[in-house]
């Protein structure tokens, strides 16, 4: 008995479809993941430089008794290290809770505009006083009251 059986063995297109579509799926979630640990590492790159500063704040006020409020002489640059953020320094009253004589300072760092960190919603800018304290701000304006920032 000769049988003329012809035997598939390849996928059909359903088959093909679904293991793209599935391919797809996967891809999304890693590159959302991958996404949010890129943001997170990038904000060492604001934490680090505001401790940087505030230490060269230190040693300003050391030799001149007087927090100062020129980054790029104090720094040579009002950008992090990274480049990801902007750095302000703020030394007057109303800012700092001082007397608006320079013995307080509070550095602030902003994700720039036209970095990727600027995505980062939920820790868009930083702040650390000459007291140590460190706060976080989203991108509409509200603290870090967990900590999941710094």
């Amino acid at each position: 008995m000769n049988r003329n059986v012809k035997l598939n063995t390849g996928f059909s297109l359903i088959e093909l479809l679904v293991g793209i579509a599935i391919v797809a799926i996967l891809a999304s979630v890693a590159f959302s993941s991958y996404s949010n640990s890129m943001q997170k590492s990038r904000r060492t790159d604001a934490k680090s430089t505001l401790l940087q500063i505030a230490a060269l704040q230190e040693k300003q006020y050391f030799q001149n008794n007087v927090y100062t409020t020129d980054i790029q002489n104090l720094f040579g640059s009002t950008d992090s290290t990274d480049g990801f953020y902007d750095i302000t320094v703020t030394v007057d009253e109303s800012d700092t809770g001082c007397q608006g004589d320079g013995s307080c300072f509070v550095l602030t760092a902003t994700a720039d505009a036209t970095s990727p960190q600027f995505d980062d919603t939920a820790c868009r800018s930083f702040t650390l006083a000459n007291t140590g304290l460190q706060q976080a701000f989203d991108s509409t304006g509200a603290e870090d009251k967990e900590g999941v920032c710094w």
